[in-house]
This record gives structure tokens, C-alpha cells and sequence, in this order.
């Protein structure tokens, strides 16, 4: 589609239903029990939970053997994505300032990111206190608990005119409307986070982000073309400049529901499961 031949695959006019239909474009599934009935096996193109996988060739990237594959294995959505929303999507310019939306495993990317990209001050705004010391860790200038105060104004103590990046990874609209109230002039803020209801909506000040230059755009796997970003991002990896391995926890496949529950109490950021 023309996405993808103008090198946006992560917009492809049947995202939709290729990612999230469990079937090829024809509608017909690869894999059936014996018996012939068919199962979906193609969530977000390929699916998990298995030793296996059957994918297409525009969705494999070529990996180095000398990176553990539980390390590799969130790069292909959740870590490109917030690397990639500040790498790439709104291509962060060195000396400015970014403030961060959720410390999960996406934030903490973006975080990662940030610190790549040469960000000067770097807010990252979480609940957790575990999140916000790791993000200090992993190269934030600052942590805010949004239970401490106004999102806008905790922002404005660190830099009183406002940031030049935003980025949502909660998908809560108060949350949204924070951000822009955080913003310097000519600001950008990338939405990332998927909320709850999708009929959410932002109230926007048409005359003040006239005023301001403001610039809103939704981010889809951090705008990245998975053939040369994954390696990129594996490259800074082995050179000790994107620490992803702080991200990750792994658990056998068998203790899968542990992973899940240890996940909604959010004792891990990124459980990765893993086969004998």
C-alpha cells in the first residue's frame, strides 16, 4: 500500500485487520488442528506462546547471534516504539527538553531514547516509585509522581518555559491535557498511549495552539522501518548505550499466569517467557 512504498509501514491502510484479525489478507489462517479446524495464528502478523512461528518476510529482521533472544525479543513493538517516538517521530534535536508520560517498559525506552538523542533535561512523570528511580537510572533529569501536584505545574518548577517534547504513553485524555499545558512554543507532543475508551477525547484551545505553534501527532511503532531501526537500536545495545536488559524479566513458559500477575501489579516492566 502506498505506506508501506513510501517507507511507513507501521501505517499500512489494513493494519487493522492484518494485525489484529488473525488472518492473511485473503482471510484464510496457517494454522488448523488436525481434525481441520482452523485457529488464529496471526496476531500482529505472527502471534507468540509458541517455539514456532510462522511470519512474512517484510516482518522478519535479521538479528546477531551474540544478543540473548529474550533481550531481542520486545525490540519488535513496545521498546521500538517509545525509542522510536523520540528517535524518530518527533527526531528529538540535542540541548532540548522532553517530558515523558508512564515509566513502563514503553516510557523507559522513549527515556532511553532521549538520552541517545542528546535531550538536555529529561522528565519523566510516574506513579511508581521503583519506575521513577529506574528512570533516574536509565538517564531521566527528573521524576514527577503526578499524585504530588498538577502535572503542568510540577513540570514548570523544572523549566519554567515549558518543554519542546511531549510524549502519552497512558492514553488517559486528563493526562493529554497536562501535556499541553506543559509545552514551550512551537512544542510537539507524540500520543502513543491506547485509552480505555476509544471515543476518548481532548478539549484543545484552537487560539492558544495557534499562538504556540503546538503540533499533536499520534505515534504507531515509533515511525520506524524495523529493518534498520531494530539493528540500530541492537548496535547502541552491545555498546552500552541503550541498557534494555534493565527492562526485561524473564519467566519460564510454564509460569505464564505468574508473569501476567506480576505484571498487573506492576512488579516487572517487560516479562518475556521463555522456553527450555
Amino acid at each position: 500500500c502506498p505506506s508501506c512504498t513510501t517507507g511507513a509501514p507501521s501505517y499500512c491502510h489494513q493494519f487493522m485487520h492484518l494485525a489484529y484479525d488473525g488472518v492473511r489478507d485473503d482471510g484464510t489462517g496457517p494454522i488448523t488442528t488436525t481434525d481441520g479446524e482452523s485457529l488464529t495464528g496471526l496476531f500482529f502478523g505472527q502471534s507468540s506462546f509458541a517455539t514456532h512461528s510462522l511470519a512474512f518476510e517484510r516482518n522478519v529482521v535479521k538479528v546477531p547471534d551474540d544478543v540473548p533472544a529474550e533481550l531481542l525479543a520486545p525490540l519488535g513493538c513496545g521498546i521500538q516504539t517509545g525509542a522510536g517516538a523520540v528517535m524518530r517521530s518527533l527526531n528529538c534535536r540535542p540541548g532540548s527538553a522532553i517530558l515523558i508520560a508512564g515509566a513502563g517498559s514503553v516510557g523507559l525506552a522513549a527515556v532511553m531514547g532521549a538520552v541517545v538523542q542528546g535531550c538536555a533535561t529529561i522528565i519523566a512523570a510516574e506513579p511508581h516509585r521503583t519506575r521513577r528511580d529506574l528512570a533516574l537510572e536509565l538517564g531521566a533529569t527528573h521524576v514527577i509522581d503526578p499524585a504530588a501536584g498538577p502535572l503542568t505545574e510540577q513540570v514548570r518548577a523544572v523549566i519554567p518555559a515549558g518543554v519542546n517534547y511531549a510524549i502519552d504513553t497512558s492514553g488517559v485524555p486528563a493526562v493529554i491535557e497536562s501535556l499541553i499545558g506543559a509545552m514551550t512554543f512551537h512544542g510537539k507532543i507524540g500520543l502513543i498511549g491506547v485509552p480505555a475508551d476509544p471515543e476518548s477525547s481532548v478539549p484543545l484551545n484552537i487560539i492558544n495552539s495557534l499562538a504556540m505553534g503546538l503540533t499533536i501527532t499520534g505515534i504507531i511503532e515509533g515511525d520506524s522501518v524495523p529493518d534498520q531501526f531494530i539493528p540500530e537500536l541492537v548496535e547502541l545495545y552491545k555498546a552500552g548505550r541503550f541498557p534494555l536488559d534493565k527492562l526485561v524479566t524473564t519467566f519460564p513458559f510454564t509460569k505464564i499466569n505468574d508473569a501476567i500477575d506480576a505484571q498487573h501489579r506492576g512488579e516487572v516492566l517487560k516479562p518475556v517467557l521463555v522456553h527450555d
